[in-house]
C-alpha cells in the first residue's frame, strides 16, 4: 500500500480483509495471505470501509461525499450514495458537478448551500 490506511475491516466470517487506503480500498483473502483486488471510484481519499452484516457487500466513504456499495465477491460497484444531493445512484453513475451557490428565493435545492443547475443530476455523463 503506498497510500496511510484510514480503516479496516474483516467480513463477519474472517476470512477476507478490506483496507481503505488513499482513494482506493484493497480486498485481501486472510487464510490464503494475498490481495484479492482493489475497489477504485472515489475521487477522493477513502475514509471508512465496512462489511454488511452477511458479508455479500462492502460499503467505502470517502471525502468526496460518497458512500458506495460493493459486491464482496467480483468488487463491481452496486449502488452509491451521494450524501449531497441525498440521492441513491446506480453503478457507474457520476454525481453532479454542475452546481451553484444557494440563492435566497424559492427553488433552493440541495445541501451545504448548493443548487443543482442539470435536470438529472444522477443520470450518467
Amino acid at each position: 500500500l503506498r497510500a496511510a490506511v484510514q480503516e479496516l475491516a474483516f467480513s463477519p466470517d474472517g476470512r477476507t480483509l478490506a483496507v481503505a487506503a488513499g482513494t482506493q480500498a484493497f480486498v485481501f483473502d486472510v487464510p490464503d495471505r494475498r490481495l484479492r483486488g482493489k475497489i477504485e471510484g472515489h475521487a477522493n481519499q477513502v475514509a471508512s470501509v465496512a462489511f454488511a452484516p452477511g458479508g455479500q457487500l462492502i460499503a467505502t466513504a470517502s471525502q468526496d461525499g460518497t458512500v458506495r456499495f460493493w459486491d464482496a465477491e467480483s468488487l463491481t460497484e452496486r449502488a452509491a450514495y451521494d450524501w449531497q444531493l441525498g440521492k441513491l445512484r446506480g453503478p457507474g453513475r457520476k454525481p453532479c458537478r454542475q452546481v451553484r451557490k444557494r440563492s435566497a428565493g424559492p427553488g433552493r435545492l440541495g445541501a451545504r448551500g448548493r443548487r443543482c443547475i442539470r435536470r438529472h443530476c444522477a443520470s450518467p455523463p
